[in-house]
């Protein structure tokens, strides 16, 4: 049986992948597939454990260019009448359902929250796993990773993004900032998804705060979900965090006070779809008061360079404008 996580980027998507690959591992031994974000990374090089292809993230030759060619070529919200042009196509044959038997499959992909209408005709019988996390933590968990459009690795999805929405757009380009555009993001990705997730009875939802609140528990309910037994191993892997992990507010005040009007926004959503999370926005914004004293996000290097040579720009910014501290001083 395959397995697809979806969940946009920092929603504990690496965090399910894994605890998923851990059950396979212990059903299937390493008899089965593995494909890491396919729209950005090499499917051939990404196919193993997580834990064993972490040396290959922000390397120009573990990109797919046949997979950022597809994802722009793709629509980001995928309606019931999309696909029929992607028959015989080899990109999404890798997740279509087999007609003979073959090794199951576990993917990862924080790109195709609106595609997963595609995916479901795609594959009918396959498990879809949903994370969803309110937009004021994974702003916080992105901020300086990567954007949400892509544009460390191709031209920026934010136009189309906006023409795709149309008049359901919080709020109109002209109008915007990194934060507002980022929680945007957030949310209509969420929307989309739960929206179809609450249809599809081969979709389980997960919402990260209760994730972390209860990790055997829903490590459990994941084994049922998908027919498997739970163990110890499996029931440890689900409370170690996994992949990078935000130890920290790197929101600024303004950030914050931006991303707001998406927190609720998401609360009202989780609430209409009858979805449980054990934090509502305002103890969100109790966990934030009197932290967000970092700088605005500062996008000079968006769009410029990846996530791994941004970050190490970034330390060495920092070391110097210590070493001037100490100098003046």
């Amino acid at each position: 049986m395959d397995v697809f996580v979806f969940g946009v980027g920092r929603s504990g998507t690496t965090m399910m992948y894994r605890l998923v690959q851990q059950a396979y591992l212990q059903k299937f031994g390493s008899d089965f597939k593995s494909t890491y974000e396919p729209f950005i990374w090499n499917r051939e090089l990404f196919n193993d454990l997580y834990e064993n292809v972490g040396s290959l993230f922000g390397k120009t030759a573990s990109l797919s260019i046949d997979g950022i060619y597809h994802h722009l070529s793709l629509p980001l919200f995928c309606g019931a009448s999309t696909g029929n042009q992607l028959q015989n196509n080899e990109f999404f044959d890798h997740f279509a359902a087999q007609k003979s038997p073959t090794k199951p499959h576990v993917a990862k992909l924080i790109r195709a929250n609106g595609r997963m209408t595609l995916f479901r005709r795609l594959n009918p019988s396959a498990k879809f796993i949903l994370m969803v996390r309110n937009p004021i933590d994974v702003l916080n968990s992105v901020k300086h990773k990567f954007s949400f459009f892509g544009d460390d690795f191709y031209p920026s999805d934010y136009p189309r993004f906006c023409r795709e929405l149309g008049d359901k757009l919080i709020k109109q380009p002209s109008e915007t900032t990194w934060a507002t555009r980022s929680a945007e993001y957030v949310y209509q990705m969420n929307l989309a998804a739960v929206e179809f997730g609450i249809r599809d009875k081969n979709t389980m939802i997960v919402e990260y705060d209760k994730y972390k609140g209860e990790p055997p528990e829903i490590a459990k309910n994941l084994c049922d979900f998908l027919g498997l037994e739970f163990s110890e191993a499996i029931g440890r892997t689900a409370t170690t965090s996994k992949g990078p992990v935000t130890s920290s507010v790197s929101l600024s005040q303004s950030e914050f006070e931006q991303a707001l009007e998406y927190g609720r926004l998401h609360q009202q959503m989780c609430e209409n779809f009858s979805l449980q999370s054990p934090f509502t926005t305002d103890r969100i914004r109790q966990r934030y008061e009197g932290h967000c004293t970092r700088p605005d996000m500062d996008t000079t290097y968006e769009g410029l360079v990846t996530n791994q040579l941004r970050r190490i720009i970034l330390t060495q910014k920092k070391e110097l404008e210590q070493l001037r501290g100490c100098k003046g001083a």
